[in-house]
């Protein structure tokens, strides 16, 4: 399914599904920042280092390409988000 084609995508450039997901977020035009939870201080370091990695418009594109849903089609009446 998508989310294990997404953890194998990470895992792949060392880094976890978190640090994928929160890294797609902060890619997204208009986004200055984005709150991941955290319960332990090794979740706070992942949030952390998710930061750190700026995906390349070609990375954005390999993720997209696996499936992440944009929210328009969880949101239609936010269809317009980052247009």
């Amino acid at each position: 399914d998508r989310t294990d084609a997404l953890k194998k995508y990470a895992a792949g450039k060392g880094r976890t599904i978190i640090e994928l997901a929160l890294a797609w977020v902060m890619a997204k035009p208009g986004l200055t920042a984005a709150i991941g939870g955290a319960n332990t201080p090794e979740q706070i370091e992942t949030n952390v280092k998710s930061m750190e990695w700026e995906l390349t418009p070609e990375e954005i594109q390999e993720i997209e390409a696996i499936g992440v849903e944009v929210c328009g089609e969880f949101f239609p009446e936010r269809s317009e988000v980052g247009k």
